[in-house]
Order: structure tokens, then C-alpha cells, then sequence
């Protein structure tokens, strides 16, 4: 090998040794930065959350089951619960639904997917209540 050739390597390999020291140094000056800033974040909103009221409004069901949305027609309307649960075992779902049609404005009439899916959960609270 050429001595301007292997000089040549000598001074790339320094060159590529010292931008990777640079580039290690820079990483972990990224990481301690990072975490100075994380810590500063979660200091804040601890403090920001500890600062808040205490909400004084009771905690409802629907939120207690930690369920998403606005709660069922059906879990909100006793009565509309009583009619369905005094037809639920001699009618079918769709049965059910056409008497609701016939009895409730419809405001409070609910379908046949929705009473079938509000039946279910039913069970399935009470499986779970039972031991």
C-alpha cells in the first residue's frame, strides 16, 4: 500500500473515530436533556392536579363502569326497564320492540339491537354478582 494511501486512512479513521465521540456525546447530552424535561413535566402536572378541587358531584354508574358515551335510553328509563323485563322471557327481541313502538312516544323507543344488547349485559352482571 501507497504511504499517501495508508496516511490517508490513519486521518479518515481519526476523523471517523472523533465525529463518533461527537455523535456518543451528543446522545447522552440528549438524554439527560429529556429527562431534565420529563421530570420538570411530571412535576408540574402533579402539582397542577393537586391544586384542583375535589369535584363534589357523586360518582354515577354509567362512570363507575368507566363506559364511554352517553348511557343507554333503556338504563336511564325504569319504566321502559320494567316493560322490557316483563315481556323479555315470552317474546322475542323484535316482539319486544314492536310492543315498545305500540306503548312508548318515540322519544323513548329503543330497537331491537339495543334491547337485545342491554339484555345481555343484564346477565351478565348478574352472573357476575352471583358467587
Amino acid at each position: 500500500m501507497p504511504i499517501d494511501t495508508r496516511q490517508e486512512l490513519l486521518i479518515a479513521e481519526r476523523e471517523i473515530t472523533t465525529s463518533f465521540d461527537m455523535i456518543e456525546a451528543a446522545k447522552a447530552a440528549n438524554k439527560r436533556a429529556l429527562t431534565a424535561v420529563q421530570t420538570a413535566i411530571k412535576g408540574d402536572l402533579k402539582q397542577g392536579l393537586d391544586a384542583l378541587p375535589v369535584s363534589e358531584v357523586a360518582i354515577t354508574a354509567h362512570r363507575k363502569q368507566h363506559r364511554t358515551g352517553r348511557p343507554a335510553k333503556i338504563d336511564t328509563d325504569p319504566e321502559l326497564q320494567a316493560f322490557i323485563r316483563a315481556r323479555i322471557d315470552r317474546l322475542t327481541y323484535l316482539q319486544t320492540e314492536r310492543e315498545i313502538a305500540a306503548y312508548f312516544p318515540p322519544n323513548r323507543r329503543v330497537s331491537r339491537s339495543s334491547i337485545q344488547r342491554w339484555w345481555q349485559r343484564q346477565i351478565k352482571l348478574k352472573t357476575q354478582a352471583t358467587p
